[in-house]
């Protein structure tokens, strides 16, 4: 193992301490304090606006921080040596790349700029997402252009993998086919992933950690396991004064019936159960929630 592999396996990836940004006198983000470790897979959430490819572009240093500092390998977000880049792949939301060139021609260009190219993977992934190397990426679909922008960012084998919307184009089954790729590569190397997507569902099924952007402000930064546990859903028979709602702690949501209720609580605990029981509910049953109804309950958004 090589001595960077040896860092990458032990150390921190990447690091925000404070951090805030804002943008033509407007605060975009703020207060944001995070750590991604080697084999974290992170999944970034929030409504549009809030803030999330800000996020990643500060993350990486595309722009500077007003506030705070952020690193990447111990090293300044914004001063990054060259060998810290290379040990980066990054696909932005907007497409960038260029349209006269084939992915053939891209490809070698990388060659020569990525040490770590891995020729294997794209032969292996360019049929598999059905992607010609010989067409201009100008007469590629959309969902064609995310999918080569994603080899490119994989190729090179990173050890940080950030992908901003990465599926946005995609159909269900490149999708399915893209999440099993992500999927595989997450499990090798003790990778670090970053991406954020607006289809939850699709999340739900390879990360290990979730952050929640509202307002600018990391509203949440829990991993999945803790999040199911926390954010749960409560019926009960009986009834609840006002006063009562009022008083429980991590309340996000409620809703009754002729008979009973259901409470959405945030921070749950077994030992809120008594007090609930205090309350004068009786036959009362805790049940989980699925990632998109916890999203919608912590951001004000009752789930249909």
């Amino acid at each position: 193992m090589s001595a960077d592999q040896e860092k990458s396996m032990t150390g921190t990836t990447l690091q925000a301490s404070q951090l805030q940004r804002m943008l033509s006198g407007q605060t975009i983000l703020q207060d944001i304090s995070l750590t991604v470790a080697p084999g974290d897979v992170v999944g970034l959430l929030g409504k549009n606006g809030s803030g999330k490819t800000t996020l990643l572009e500060t993350l990486l240093g595309f722009g500077f921080a007003s506030f705070g500092n952020c690193s990447v390998w111990g090293e300044e977000s914004t001063k990054m040596s060259s060998d810290c880049k290379q040990r980066i792949g990054y696909v932005p939301q907007r497409d960038e790349l260029p349209g006269e060139m084939t992915a053939k021609q891209l490809f070698h260009l990388y060659r020569q700029l990525r040490p770590r190219w891995d020729g294997d993977m794209v032969e292996r992934l360019m049929p598999a997402w059905e992607l010609s190397e010989t067409k201009r990426i100008r007469r590629m679909s959309e969902g064609q252009k995310q999918k080569l922008a994603i080899v490119l960012a994989l190729a090179h084998q990173p050890e940080l993998l950030v992908l901003d919307e990465p599926v946005a184009s995609l159909d269900p089954i490149a999708r399915r086919q893209f999440f099993q790729q992500l999927m595989d590569y997450a499990c090798s190397d003790n990778r670090a992933i970053i991406f954020s997507s607006h289809i939850v569902s699709d999340m739900e099924r390879i990360v290990n950690r979730i952050w929640c952007l509202q307002g600018g402000q990391l509203s949440c930064d829990r991993t999945l396991d803790d999040l199911y546990e926390s954010v749960v859903r409560v019926s009960y028979k009986g009834e609840l004064a006002q006063a009562q709602k009022v008083a429980i702690e991590g309340l996000l949501h409620s809703e009754e019936d002729r008979v009973g209720g259901q409470l959405i609580l945030n921070n749950w605990s077994q030992g809120r159960l008594i007090a609930l029981q205090n309350c004068g509910l009786e036959n009362i049953t805790v049940s989980g929630l699925s990632l998109e109804e916890i999203f919608l309950y912590l951001h004000g958004a009752k789930h249909e």
